[in-house]
């Protein structure tokens, strides 16, 4: 018979920071457990500055980066998912932009993840993430990307993450963890996965039409 114990143990956080949780465990293997779920986390501090990354008032100038053309099951369906990336774009492309200048290793993630999400051509993500894309993008894209390439767990397709890890090219993973803000996004000299084409990377329609009224 297995007694439960209080203790307070010291782990590893996804982001690499230490700290110390306070648990209930029932023998090793439930600590051993308990410490795999622990470090798939980001640290509090970690947490507190992506919260205020996206509190912040970063101006309105947006990271420069074209879009891929979205795919749906039909022309309207693809208008509404263009429409929704653009006002999420509208929101996080001066996120992106201030993030693209910070050294750290959470920012450059943070950044990573987001282009990740843009990078989505399915029109079907951007309708069901629209209600709730700020806490997939912080809660769960950026833990995903530390975790790679060895975090090979299931993941559902309806994150950016898993929609490239599910799919026959997964080393696009690997593709979005080494990309950078000093990498040509414009289209011309963009190092290309397999599965994208130069025309993939045309700017759409809503954000020609948003530009052009602008």
């Amino acid at each position: 018979m297995f007694v439960t114990s209080h203790r307070n143990i010291e782990f590893t956080m996804v982001c690499g920071h230490k700290e110390t949780a306070s648990v209930d465990v029932r023998g090793t293997q439930q600590m051993a457990e308990e410490r795999r779920n622990l470090a798939t986390m980001l640290c509090s501090t970690c947490v507190r500055t992506l919260e205020n990354w996206l509190k912040a008032d970063h101006g309105q100038q947006a990271f420069p980066m074209d879009f891929p053309v979205l795919d749906g099951i039909s022309a309207a369906q693809v208008k509404y998912a263009m429409d929704v990336r653009l006002k999420e774009f509208k929101k996080y492309g001066p996120i992106m932009q201030a993030l693209s200048k910070d050294s750290s290793e959470l920012a450059k993630f943070a950044w990573r993840a987001l282009y990740m999400c843009f990078m989505v051509t399915n029109s079907r993500y951007w309708l069901d993430e629209r209600k709730r894309f700020d806490h997939h993008v912080w809660g769960g894209e950026i833990k995903r990307l530390m975790k790679a390439p060895g975090f090979s767990d299931r993941v559902s397709s309806s994150s950016a993450y898993g929609s490239f890890h599910n799919s026959r090219n997964r080393d696009s993973i690997s593709y979005f963890m080494a990309i950078n803000p000093a990498c040509d996004l414009q289209g011309k000299n963009l190092p290309l996965m397999r599965f994208w084409t130069k025309e993939m990377f045309k700017p759409t329609l809503a954000l020609e039409e948003d530009r052009q009224a602008s």
